[in-house]
């Protein structure tokens, strides 16, 4: 309930919500026209809110490739070197449609037994970067059961 105060000397009204005895000075975003009050922003009157639009002419780079494992116990990095994505699918095949023996381990360890996301063979793991962050495909490393296996992957620049 809405408890207005009048200020001595002006006539100006205050307004005040009493909560539990409390007065909290009653603060809003106004939206609408310069001396229009369309109303507090609820559930029931929510604030308007427009999605930009992507304006880019800049083409997204799209990097693809297989990554086998040549001794299972070995994990080896996706690529050689170091390439900055903003997401990745990566499948448990070892190409066009060859699947895969056994698991696929896939993380951020050259480690053996240190990876611990397991794919089966054609299982899909999406990885998104954190806004205004980038994946490093070089970290990330691959392991296998069965010599040989592998993955293929798909990256979004």
């Amino acid at each position: 309930m809405a408890e207005n105060v009048t200020v001595p000397g002006t006539g100006e009204t205050l307004a005040f919500d009493d909560i539990s005895g409390v007065k909290f000075a009653r603060t809003k975003l106004t939206l609408g026209a310069d001396g229009t009050n369309d109303g507090d922003v609820s559930s029931a009157n929510p604030m308007p809110v427009r999605q930009g639009t992507n304006t880019s002419t800049t083409a997204a780079t799209l990097t693809q490739g297989v990554k086998t494992v040549a001794a299972a116990g070995t994990p080896e990095a996706l690529v050689g070197s170091a390439t900055l994505v903003e997401k990745v699918i990566i499948t448990a095949t070892k190409g066009f449609n060859s699947a895969n023996t056994g698991a696929v381990f896939v993380g951020q360890s050259s480690t053996n037994d240190q990876n611990y996301i397991r794919l089966m063979p054609w299982d899909v793991l999406i990885l998104d970067a954190p806004p205004g962050k980038k994946i490093d495909l070089n970290q990330i490393y691959i392991d296998v059961v069965t010599n040989g296996d592998g993955v293929a992957y798909f990256a979004i620049n």
